[in-house]
């Protein structure tokens, strides 16, 4: 469980990293707003998590992953909306940078997503 945990967090970090930096060239250099960007680039840590998730953190190599897909795009939508809520308040309500709010909501909904994975998605 331990090195499950560490690979979770790893595929976790890199797609957080993957998001962070979607995030800021989407302000920075397209001037898109920063709670729109916030949203498209969620969407391409949550394919980066899935991949990593299912090959490598739960290594699921069952033949139903669509099904799984389906589960995870369940929970995606829980987290999307907890990432959302939680950057929009952070930047907009408590007027933080938005690379520091999205790394607050980041860190909100890690250990409930682990959970929900390990449980619903990915459960042998």
């Amino acid at each position: 469980m331990c090195g499950q945990i560490i690979r979770y967090l790893m595929v976790g970090g890199t797609a957080a990293l993957a998001q962070m930096l979607s995030l800021i060239g989407l302000v920075q250099l397209l001037t898109v707003s920063p709670v729109f960007a916030n949203m498209l680039a969620y969407v391409l840590g949550f394919l980066l998590t899935f991949l990593g998730h299912c090959y490598w953190t739960f290594s699921h190599h069952s033949s139903l992953r669509t099904f799984l897909f389906l589960r995870y795009m369940l929970v995606g939508v829980l987290n999307f909306f907890l990432n959302q809520l939680s950057f929009y308040f952070f930047y907009e309500a408590l007027n933080l940078h938005y690379v520091i709010a999205l790394g607050i909501s980041i860190v909100c909904v890690t250990m409930i997503t682990f959970i929900l994975n390990k449980f619903f998605v990915f459960v042998c």
